[in-house]
C-alpha cells in the first residue's frame, strides 16, 4: 500500500492504528470516573488543600504519550519504505523440459480423476516449487509437438500445461521416442541461444517425462543413447495402475458415451507398464518414480535438481526500496520513556496490570472464538456429507474448548453417523454431563435421547430405556412438549420391540403353513407345466421345419457361380458400370500414392 509516497509492506498494522483512538477514549473515560468518585469524597474547591499533589491533567498527558507511542510502534511494524535504487541481478538456473504423454490411454480413470489430469496437477505443483529455471513443454502421442520453448515465464508454462488434451497432437498412439527427440532438439536450441552470454558455470539440462508406459514404437533405445551422449539427466514419472482400466469416450459436452474399442471392436483396457519406463530410465542413466496420490516423489525430484550445476541466463534490473521503520520505532521508544518518566508510577503499574488482565481474558475469548469457528466449519462439512472432514474439525474445536457440551454432542452425532455405537454412547454421556454442569437441561435431554438411539442400535434395550427415562427427567427442568413426545414415542417403540421378540418363539400359525401349499400338489403342477412346455416346443420346431420346406427356391444359397441376370440392365449398361468402377479404382490408387509420404496411423491409436 502506498500512502503519500510511502510504501507500507505490512498493511494490517495500519488497520490496527484505527484502534488507538478508541483506546484513548476508554482511558479518558476511566480518568473522568475517578475524578467523579473523588468529588464524592470532597468538593473540588478543597482539592488544593487536602491533595495539593493531585493533577488530573497529568494523567491525561500520560495517556496521550502512551497512545502516541503505540501509534508509532504500529507504524514501524507496518514497515514503511521510501527512496529506491536499481540493482542488476543475474538470473541463474537449470534448463528443464517437460515431456507429457497426451495419448488416449492417459484418459483412463484408474487414478483420480484420470491419468492426464493427475499429470497436469503434478506439473503445476512442480512449477510452484521451481524458481529461476528455464522450463519448456512438449506434448506427444503418435507424434510430438513443442508447445513452449525454454522460458523463465513459469506462469505461461503452467497455463499451457492446463490446456493439454488428447487433441494437442495430430496423431494418436504412444511414441515415447518422438517426444524425447523433440525435447532434446528444444534443449539444444536453448543452449545455442544462451551460448553467446557469459556464464560462470555450464547449465545442467534435464528432461522430465510423464507417461503411462504404453509405448507402441521402437525408437527408445536410440533416443536413450542420445541422452546419455549429451549428458542429459532423464527423470521418468509413471502414472497409472497395473490393473488399468477402460478408456472412456465422451461427447463434446463431456458426458461419457462409451469406451474406446480397437479395430476388432473389442473394448480396450490400458495398463500401466512400469517395466518399460524403468528400463528407459536405467538405459539413459536417469531415475524413475511412480506418481502417488500424495505426490511425495516431488520432494525427491527437487532434492536431486538442487544438486545440479546452475548457469547464468540473463541479467535483470530490480528496484529496491529502502526500509525506514527505524524512524517511527525510535519515536515510539522515546514516547514510552517520556510516559514512564512522568509521576504517578503506581497508577501506571496498576494500569499495566489491568491491561495484562485484559490480554489474558482476550486469550481465553480467542480460544472460544476459534472453537466456534471450527465448529461452524464442521457443521457445514457434515451437512455436505463430508463426515471425515467434519470429524477432524470437531476434534480441532474440542482442543480449543474441551469443556464445551455442544462440541461433545457434535462428536456423538459424528459417531452415530459412522455407526460407531459405543463411541457415540460415550460422547453423548459426556455431553449430557457437561450440559448439566453448564445448566443446559435442554441440551442434556437431547444428548440422552441420542444416547438411547445409539444403545438401541447396539442391541442394549435396557440401557436405552434408562437413557430415555433420564432424558425425560432432564426435559422436566425445561419442559419442551415436542422433545417429550419424541422421547416417549421411542420408549413405546422400544417396549413394543421387546414384546414382539418375546412372542417370536410361538408356533407358526396355520395360515403360514397353508401358504406353503401341499408339496405333492406343487410337484404335480410342476410336472404338468413341464409337459405342456415340451409339447409347445416340439410344435414350434415342427412349424419351423415346414416353413423351411416352403421357402421359395430363389432364397436358397448356392455354392456354384451365378451368372449376372437383370431384367432392367442390358449387357452394354453393365459394361459401362464396370468401366466406371475401374476408373474410380485407378483414382483411389493415385490418392494412395500421393498420401504415401504422410505419417500413417499406428496399429494402436491409444
Amino acid at each position: 500500500m502506498k500512502i503519500a509516497g510511502i510504501f507500507f509492506l505490512q498493511t494490517a498494522w495500519l488497520w490496527a492504528c484505527l484502534a488507538i483512538p478508541f483506546l484513548y477514549a476508554i482511558g479518558r473515560y476511566f480518568i473522568s470516573r475517578r475524578k467523579e468518585r473523588f468529588k464524592l469524597f470532597a468538593s473540588e474547591s478543597m482539592w488544593s488543600k487536602i491533595a495539593p499533589e493531585l493533577d488530573w491533567n497529568l494523567a491525561k498527558r500520560k495517556l496521550l504519550a502512551w497512545s502516541a507511542a503505540l501509534l508509532f510502534l504500529f507504524l514501524a511494524a507496518a514497515r514503511p519504505q521510501w527512496g529506491e535504487t536499481e540493482e542488476t541481478v543475474k538470473t541463474t538456473g537449470l534448463d528443464l523440459m517437460l515431456v507429457v504423454d497426451v495419448s488416449q490411454s492417459m484418459l483412463a480413470e484408474d487414478v483420480v480423476p484420470n491419468r492426464l489430469k493427475k499429470a497436469q496437477h503434478f506439473i503445476r505443483r512442480f512449477l510452484e516449487r521451481t524458481s529461476g529455471d528455464r522450463v519448456g513443454l512438449v506434448a506427444f502421442a503418435g507424434n510430438s509437438i513443442l508447445l513452449s520453448p525454454l522460458t523463465t515465464d513459469l506462469d505461461y508454462v503452467a497455463e499451457t500445461s492446463d490446456t493439454l488434451t488428447t487433441d494437442s497432437v495430430t496423431l494418436q498412439g504412444t511414441d515415447l521416442g518422438a517426444g524425447l527427440e523433440t525435447a532434446l532438439k528444444a534443449l539444444e536450441r536453448g543452449a545455442e541461444d544462451n551460448s553467446g552470454k557469459e556464464s560462470q558455470a555450464p547449465v545442467s539440462r534435464s528432461i522430465i517425462l510423464i507417461s503411462d508406459g504404453e509405448d507402441n514404437e521402437d525408437r527408445i533405445k536410440e533416443v536413450s543413447n542420445s541422452l546419455r551422449k549429451e549428458k542429459l539427466k532423464l527423470y521418468v514419472f509413471g502414472v497409472g495402475t497395473e490393473k488399468g482400466g477402460p478408456i472412456p469416450v465422451r461427447n463434446p459436452e463431456g458426458d461419457a458415451i462409451g469406451f474406446k474399442r480397437d479395430r476388432s471392436g473389442n473394448s480396450v483396457t490400458t495398463q500401466f507398464q512400469s517395466a518399460s519406463l524403468e528400463k528407459l530410465a536405467a538405459d539413459s542413466g536417469g531415475q524413475f518414480w511412480r506418481i502417488t496420490p500424495s505426490e511425495n516423489e516431488l520432494d525427491a525430484l527437487m532434492t536431486d535438481l538442487g544438486s545440479l550445476a546452475r548457469g547464468d541466463f540473463a541479467e535483470k534490473k530490480v528496484t529496491i526500496r529502502y526500509e525506514r521503520f527505524q524512524w517511527p520505532l525510535a519515536v515510539s521508544i522515546l514516547l514510552f520513556f517520556l510516559e514512564l518518566s512522568l509521576p504517578s508510577r503506581r497508577k501506571v503499574v496498576a494500569a499495566l496490570l489491568l491491561f495484562g488482565a485484559f490480554l489474558s481474558g482476550s486469550s481465553a475469548q480467542a480460544d472460544e472464538w476459534n472453537a466456534y469457528r471450527q465448529n461452524g466449519k464442521a457443521l457445514k462439512a457434515f451437512e455436505a456429507d463430508r463426515v471425515s472432514e467434519a470429524k477432524e474439525l470437531f476434534g480441532s474445536a474440542q482442543v480449543e474448548d474441551p469443556g464445551s457440551p455442544i462440541l461433545r454432542f457434535n462428536q456423538g452425532v459424528i459417531h452415530l453417523k459412522e455407526e460407531k455405537w459405543t463411541d457415540a454412547d460415550r460422547a453423548f454421556s459426556a455431553a449430557s454431563e457437561a450440559a448439566k454442569l453448564a445448566q443446559r437441561p435442554d441440551l442434556a435431554a437431547e444428548a440422552l435421547y441420542n444416547q438411547g438411539i445409539a444403545r438401541t442400535a447396539d442391541k442394549r434395550p435396557e440401557d436405552a430405556a434408562d437413557s430415555y427415562l433420564a432424558a425425560l427427567v432432564q426435559n422436566a427442568f425445561d419442559p419442551k412438549p415436542e422433545a417429550e413426545a419424541k422421547i416417549r414415542k421411542n420408549l413405546e417403540l422400544l417396549f413394543q420391540s421387546q414384546q414382539s421378540q418375546g412372542q417370536g418363539s410361538d408356533p407358526k400359525s396355520k395360515d403360514d403353513k397353508s401358504d406353503k401349499g401341499d408339496p405333492k400338489d406343487q410337484k404335480n403342477q410342476s410336472g404338468k407345466n413341464s409337459s405342456d412346455g415340451d409339447a409347445d416346443q416340439k410344435k414350434k420346431e415342427k412349424e419351423g421345419e415346414d416353413a423351411e420346406k416352403k421357402k421359395p427356391e430363389k432364397y436358397k444359397e448356392s455354392n456354384g457361380k451365378r451368372e449376372f441376370k437383370s431384367e432392367k440392365l442390358s449387357p452394354e449398361d453393365a459394361g459401362r458400370v464396370m468401366s466406371e468402377l475401374s476408373r474410380r479404382e485407378k483414382d483411389l490408387q493415385e490418392k494412395m500414392k500421393r498420401s504415401k509420404g504422410r505419417p500413417q496411423p499406428l496399429d494402436k491409436d491409444w
